[in-house]
């Protein structure tokens, strides 16, 4: 999709203001680019099952019993699915309101699922067949130190990355920010709604591996029931700033009512998996409180560190620096500081690196 978008920009511009005079050969670029990428998508996951011995192929009727059992079950995660949709949809829709607020809020969304795409989602995915057979197998001990593990690894780099953001929102605002949004109020709307929703990040996290150990028990109704509380938040802090808020506010007070409503509906459904147990959150609690220890140390050289560069190096190109020398010194401190602490986190995740794959078996011509 990316390379798309960069040869539409490449053959056609990007300075367009008039949609009108959209030639038919960029249309059909867009159109036909982006069914391929989905198609060369589709046919990789295709070619990766092929390969573990699973071929796939279209046939009518699914009478398959264990697959109509999961289907049915499936309804509660699209209506999870389509409730967490809804509350994107009216965080645009109450930014829009405000020239610009749309776009700012838009642009903080892909940095803040970023780190959702590239942590929590990976972790999360790769817990859930751990825990489906320890909760096959009725080894309840074994499933809570699965789940501990997934969200204290997931955590150890989801929280630098929230904190992070709020660092350098205004870094990656002066970077990004082009066109009607390169100016001092438009900058202002991209690092407010940014450093917002960065705050929801811990929680989001939380909320979406908690979801793979409630599906792995045969829990379906418990994350929709989180996300039911999570959506109603939301859209209810929404509305207090839609009726409250000055216009220029509100994509950060909405990237706030979202961050708030991922934090509430996180803590909920994590505390309804692992059944009030004491014992796994304080367990949790005391590795996440070493873990926003160091995060707190990192983000104090890093700001340091923005300021100076960008001092030194006015316009963009200052911006661009600080942004790349404030995120070097932020990890090479939190690195070091868990290297210190002789953190578990990091030791999983060099044996992780280091590991020998298991050799593919060979798949059936």
């Amino acid at each position: 999709m990316a390379a798309v978008l960069l040869l539409v920009a490449a053959r056609y511009g990007t300075h367009r203001a008039d949609a009108a005079g959209v030639p038919v050969g960029e249309l059909l670029l867009l159109g036909l680019g982006a069914t391929a990428a989905v198609a060369g998508h589709a046919a990789l996951q295709w070619w990766g099952a092929w390969r573990c011995g699973v071929v796939l192929r279209p046939r009518r009727g699914w009478r398959e019993p264990t697959l109509v059992a999961v289907i049915r079950r499936a309804g509660h995660a699209l209506a999870q699915a389509g409730l967490l949709a809804a509350q994107t949809l009216t965080l645009l829709a109450v930014a829009s309101t405000v020239a610009g607020g749309a776009v700012a809020l838009q642009i903080a969304l892909n940095f803040y699922f970023l780190p959702i795409a590239l942590i929590a989602t990976p972790v999360g995915l790769a817990t859930l067949p751990r825990l489906s057979r320890l909760h096959r197998d009725g080894d309840s001990d074994g499933f809570s130190d699965a789940l501990v593990r997934g969200l204290m690894l997931a955590l150890f780099v989801v929280t630098p990355a929230a904190l992070g953001y709020v660092v350098v929102a205004d870094a990656v605002a002066h970077v990004i920010g082009v066109g009607g949004l390169a100016t001092p109020s438009g900058y202002a709307m991209i690092a407010g709604a940014l450093a917002a929703l960065a705050i929801g990040l811990v929680g989001h996290t939380v909320f979406f591996i908690a979801t793979q150990a409630s599906y792995a028990a045969g829990h379906t109704r418990d994350p929709l029931r989180s996300m039911a509380l999570q959506t109603t938040l939301c859209l209810a802090l929404c509305v207090c700033a839609l009726l409250l808020a000055r216009p220029g506010r509100l994509p950060s007070l909405v990237g706030g009512a979202y961050a708030v409503g991922s934090l509430v509906g996180g803590a909920h459904l994590l505390y309804r998996t692992v059944g009030g147990s004491r014992a796994i959150l304080r367990r949790l609690g005391a590795s996440w409180a070493r873990v926003l220890g160091a995060t707190i140390l990192m983000a104090l050289p890093a700001r340091l560190v923005l300021s100076l560069v960008h001092d030194a190096t006015p316009g963009r190109a200052g911006w661009v620096l600080a942004l790349v020398a404030s995120a070097a010194t932020g990890l090479a401190v939190y690195l070091g500081l868990q290297l210190m602490l002789r953190s578990r986190e990091l030791v999983w995740l060099r044996s992780g690196m280091h590991a020998v794959p298991a050799t593919p078996k060979e798949a059936p011509a």
